[in-house]
């Protein structure tokens, strides 16, 4: 009997041994589990405030211009050492602090992913990384501000902000690298941010539509191509859609929220100049000069891209021996070198153009311009929030008045809420522009109106 159990102890530790043989053998055969690996080119908040920081460092300074930097502001100055500081430092706090806020402390990573769509129309997209796990984000569509350069785009956004500084059109190089670090900010705070480049950007080598409403549909084909780029992927929209931006983009969100009809959540328009016909005609009208008088140009560049208008009949000489500069090829450098800051803009209209515009008889390019206001035709599908800075030394407020007068007047006004914001208080008040110094407090206005409606508590 002992022999018997020693033999049947022996037999099965022969058999456990070779069990174990084989599957170290198959273990050893098997591909090993992948693991989680953070992809190229994505970016914690972290990463990209420290990019902010180096866009006041040494290589900001202008030599030419002591306490000045190598940035320009609307009305031909320099934007100075100590407010190109406050500026990105308002930024840095105020969307960081965001980001902290609606994720609890815990801020997403980001990245970057670039968009095309149709014939030549491209874009940029920010994309909350998850992990490899699969979650819904809101979309905002994020308009930018008045390029003129069109390699300034958010699609050609470089994370070394050294390529800011190595740029034929450094004013306009700035802009475009901070919109598209505050389009990964919000994004941060756990959403998908669609950036549109607009007809004439990017991929695009159209003449751009300045202030047309074919703005609207670059609005429209940006958000059907990123929910296109998103369908198979780990990340998804939850269905709630919001358009904000400033400037520019303040009115191309508004008529991109008309293109978009009732996919739209709500508005969210920044100090834009919806009032084309009114406020915005009667600037370039006046005897006193705008801070940016070529606004004029690429108004009529644009209208005549858009609509063939018959330049001969609204510029004169000088006027059109310039129109030349807005076809995406010039810098902002250039052009406020070929229309200097005190130049009057009525210099560049024929006497006809002036009475066209002019009240009681307008003419056809009044009307045209009527149909171009930004609430033109408009019936939003959700809350609209206006934000405007009240000392907007470019885009006056009127443009926001006039908005909510037309909506409240389709009796659209309780659909409407308006807010005032300050400029960030910069030092150099002589050449500071307000119009510059609004963008980080508006925008960051306007992520909050987008977060209080998002926790349906607006």
């Amino acid at each position: 009997m002992r022999r018997k159990a020693r033999s049947v102890t022996a037999a099965a530790v022969t058999l456990l041994l070779a069990v174990g043989f084989l599957i170290g053998m198959i273990g050893c055969s098997l591909p090993s589990q992948p693991t989680e690996q953070l992809p190229k080119e994505t970016y914690s908040t972290s990463d990209l405030l420290a990019n902010l920081d180096t866009l006041q460092g040494p290589s900001s300074r202008s030599i030419a211009h002591a306490g000045k930097s190598v940035f320009s502001v609307p009305g031909g100055g320099r934007l100075s050492v100590q407010d190109l500081s406050a500026y990105l430092n308002t930024i840095k706090s105020g969307f960081s602090g965001a980001a902290s806020s609606a994720t609890r402390g815990k801020p997403y990573l980001v990245t970057a992913k670039r968009l095309t769509w149709g014939d030549s129309e491209s874009g940029l997209m920010w994309v909350p990384f998850t992990w490899f796990r699969r979650a819904k984000f809101p979309v905002i569509c994020y308009q930018h501000g008045t390029q003129v350069y069109r390699p300034m785009a958010p699609s050609r956004f470089n994370i070394n902000p050294f390529s800011v500084f190595s740029s034929d059109d450094q004013t306009g190089a700035f802009q475009n690298y901070v919109e598209c670090i505050v389009g990964a900010l919000m994004a941060s705070a756990g959403y998908i941010v669609v950036m549109p480049d607009y007809q004439g950007f990017g991929d695009s080598h159209a003449v751009h539509p300045f202030v047309t409403e074919l703005l609207g549909d670059s609005v429209a084909g940006a958000v059907t191509a990123a929910k296109a780029a998103l369908g198979g992927g780990f990340v998804k929209p939850d269905g709630k859609l919001f358009l904000t931006g400033y400037s520019e983009g303040g009115y191309a969100t508004m008529v991109g929220s008309r293109a978009l009809g009732d996919q739209v959540t709500a508005t969210v328009a920044c100090d834009g100049p919806y009032d084309l016909s009114g406020t915005m005609a009667a600037q370039m009208l006046s005897d006193q000069p705008p801070k940016v008088p070529w606004y004029l140009l690429y108004a009529a560049s644009g209208y005549n891209a858009a609509y063939n208008l018959a330049l001969a009949t609204m510029l004169n000489g000088d006027g059109l021996a310039k129109i030349g500069l807005f076809d995406g090829n010039h810098t902002n450098a250039q052009i406020d070198d070929a229309v200097p800051h005190e130049t009057l803009p009525r210099s560049f209209l024929t006497d006809s153009a002036i009475a066209d515009l002019s009240p009681p008889d307008y003419g056809p390019i009044r009307t045209l311009l009527s149909q171009n206001d930004g609430w033109y035709d408009w019936v939003p599908s959700g809350p609209v929030v206006l934000i405007h800075c009240p000392q907007d030394d470019v885009i006056p407020i009127a443009n926001r008045t006039a908005a909510v007068e037309a909506l409240e007047a389709a009796h659209l006004g309780a659909l409407v809420k308006t807010v005032d914001v300050s400029p960030v208080p910069f030092i150099d008040s002589l050449l500071g522009s307000i119009h510059t110094a609004a963008y980080p407090t508006a925008m960051l206005a306007a992520f909050n109106a987008i977060e209080t409606i998002n926790r349906s508590t607006f």
